[in-house]
């Protein structure tokens, strides 16, 4: 019996095959996790809270020199039930309008540094600690939540916004 010898064209049509089915299963992938990624809903603040994009902001503070800024990203699930007390206490309180909220999803880093630094009496603060809440005073940068990394405690924020004055 004659041994039946396998052309190398037929190994590189598998070759291919394969290759061709891993990168698809990639494309697959990275098309589902995007997919997924703009089904995730907003945090309650990014929903509840007026926005404002880093081009906007200075324009908004120049109209409002008195407000708290917060600063986070909206899609963050771990946010969830921090927001969620900070945003009852605000209603329970009255001062929505006080609050103006930025996601930092959408924005460019350096240019919202950018922006804090000009707006900060002490620039050599570090403003990339996200989540985080910025007290403006007459346009300026009065107080800061968050100066270094840390977990998030919403009685922790809660006594800073009471400290801030616009709670009666």
């Amino acid at each position: 019996m004659k041994k039946r010898e396998i052309p190398l064209k037929n190994y590189m049509i598998l070759i291919g095959i394969i290759i061709a089915t891993i990168l698809l299963c990639l494309y697959i992938t990275q098309w589902y996790k995007k997919a997924e990624e703009s089904n995730i809903e907003q945090g309650i603040l990014a929903k509840e809270l007026p926005q404002v994009t880093v081009e906007e902001f200075q324009n908004y503070v120049t109209e409002n020199p008195n407000i708290i800024l917060y600063i986070s990203v909206s899609t963050d699930e771990k946010m969830k039930r921090f927001e969620k007390n900070i945003y009852d206490f605000i209603i329970e309180e009255n001062i929505r309008n006080h609050f103006v909220y930025m996601d930092a999803s959408k924005i460019d880093q350096k240019a919202l540094i950018e922006i804090l630094q000009n707006k900060s009496n002490t620039p050599k603060n570090n403003y990339t600690h996200i989540p985080n809440i910025y007290v403006f005073k007459d346009g300026k940068i009065e107080d800061i939540l968050y100066t270094s990394s840390t977990a998030l405690h919403s009685k922790e924020a809660i006594r800073f916004i009471k400290k801030q004055d616009v709670v009666k």
